[in-house]
């Protein structure tokens, strides 16, 4: 049987290590994951300003969900 959690700990973990390394001084972030689904996340700043960061989201099935009242 495969556990599946409600969280992504990938995203979770990088983002409180960047956030913990972003206390002792500004660092940049630009990262790219895979999900086990096919979903894609895309994390980085926002015009490379190192005070605001973004999280994009890529699903391949967003058309589907969409036509299922997603």
């Amino acid at each position: 049987m495969i556990l599946l959690e409600i969280n992504n700990r990938i995203i979770e973990e990088t983002l409180l290590v960047k956030y913990r390394n972003a206390q002792a001084g500004q660092e940049s972030i630009d990262i790219r994951i895979a999900d086990f689904d096919g979903v894609l996340y895309h994390i980085s700043n926002v015009n490379n300003d190192k005070t605001k960061v973004r999280i994009s989201i890529s699903l391949k099935f967003y058309k589907q969900l969409q036509e299922h009242g997603g």
